[in-house]
């Protein structure tokens, strides 16, 4: 609970700039960062060709869209 509200409370530093919006959810340049280091690490290559940023990007857009589909539908069915 207190990472949690030190989280909420703490000022936006440069690991919470914005990579990309999905309607009202974000995706940070940290949470971006952090799934290209564990495809680098699960895969051993280096990431650092574009094409493959931008589907990584692509991927977690989906991901945050299928999310939100999910919630949609629950809240629906309730």
């Amino acid at each position: 609970f207190v990472l949690l509200l030190s989280m909420i409370i703490s000022p936006v530093s440069a690991k919470d700039a914005i990579k990309a919006r999905v309607n009202d959810d974000i995706i940070s340049d940290f949470d971006f960062e952090q799934r290209l280091k564990l495809l680098e690490l699960t895969n051993h290559l280096q990431i650092d060709q574009v094409q493959v940023q931008k589907k990584v990007l692509d991927q977690m857009i989906d991901e945050k869209l299928k999310f939100q589909e999910m919630v949609q539908q629950t809240l629906e069915i309730a």
